[in-house]
């Protein structure tokens, strides 16, 4: 496996009925709702148009495919619950995004813990690890059908570079819903705050936050780095999206239908893997030629830093098993690091 106006929002309240009509497939056409939490010029936002150029290839005019980009229609914080009513059909959040209701699947994203997107294809194919902790989400009516990568997590600040862990000392820095990245930045010495991506440029531009820990391609692409364009690259997080559908809506499609489904999130799960690495290179390179400074931590200091958030693991022993996390323990022993 590999946030409106009131006359805007009841304009988007008519969509949405409307569009629900399309998925109960009246006229044969089967609609299916994709709720994009980030920008279209992304590496989920290409992937999710990747997606849809596959299976409209496989079902022609049988499909109708909607996507909503920029959390236009639903934000970070309420997607989970807009799946489970069957609202959207699709969504793909990071692992934190999820963990109100689903805690263990904070595991993904433990800070130093993943070495490289091999180590995260084992981990999710381990029946140990990744069978455990999905089956607990399917116990709760979704179903996770691929997995994506997003590329290593950076600290980037507005005013004075972080180069060295000391640097973190009260930072306010936003960081995406999730015990995991908040207790995370909360052991680096930070103060770590979840407001919504798309409140990101503002909340710097406003000094409401110090920093943000994007990955390169969604810094990009939100023009981030404008505002605060010192990158360090701390690489505390592989990240990675879940993406999930609702398991009533998917079960009720035909036989045809979930095939080409399934074929084009495997096509895309290659595609988004093979490309997450250059557009995130690419990325990198943009904005340093723009005017964005660069900077890599050294082996001796990145190793302070996993030592440091060592007890977030520990905690999660208690969260996700202790046999999940010694799991994976032992397989990151099989693996080497393979940074930005």
């Amino acid at each position: 496996m590999k946030k409106l106006t009131r006359p805007r929002a009841l304009l988007m309240a008519l969509v949405v009925v409307m569009l629900l009509a399309g998925c109960a497939g009246q006229g044969g056409v089967t609609t299916i709702l994709i709720n994009n939490d980030v920008a279209e010029n992304t590496l989920k936002g290409e992937s999710w148009r990747h997606f849809q150029e596959a299976l409209e290839s496989k079902l022609g005019d049988r499909v109708d495919i909607e996507i909503f980009d920029s959390g236009s229609l639903y934000n970070q914080d309420t997607q989970l619950q807009a799946l489970q009513q069957n609202n959207v059909q699709f969504i793909a959040p990071v692992p934190g995004v999820i963990t109100g209701q689903f805690p263990e699947m904070g595991v993904l994203g433990l800070p130093y813990l993943f070495k490289s997107p091999e180590m995260i294809d084992a981990a999710i194919n381990d029946p140990t690890i990744g069978g455990e902790l999905l089956a607990g989400v399917e116990e709760q009516g979704i179903s996770v059908e691929s997995i994506w990568l997003n590329g290593w997590r950076m600290v980037q600040t507005r005013d004075k570079p972080i180069e060295k862990l000391e640097d973190m000392e009260g930072l306010a820095i936003r960081v995406p819903p999730g015990d995991n990245y908040v207790q995370a930045f909360e052991e680096l010495g930070a103060n770590p705050t979840t407001i919504n991506f798309s409140e990101v440029p503002t909340s710097l531009q406003q000094g409401v936050i110090d920093a943000a820990e994007p990955t390169p391609n969604a810094n990009l692409s939100d023009k981030i780095y404008e505002v605060a364009p010192h990158i360090t690259a701390t690489d505390h997080v592989l990240d990675l999206y879940v993406i999930a559908t609702n398991k009533e809506w998917f079960d009720g499609l035909s036989s045809e239908e979930q095939e080409a489904i399934r074929e084009s999130l495997d096509e895309t799960a290659e595609w988004n893997w093979e490309r997450t690495q250059q557009d995130n290179e690419v990325a990198l390179q943009t904005m340093q030629d723009e005017g964005a400074t660069f900077i890599t931590l050294d082996d001796s200091e990145l190793a302070r830093w996993q030592e440091v958030t060592e007890p977030v693991i520990e905690h999660y022993e208690t969260v996700a098993g202790s046999d999940v996390i010694n799991e994976l323990r032992q397989l990151a022993e099989q693996y080497d690091w393979q940074r930005s």
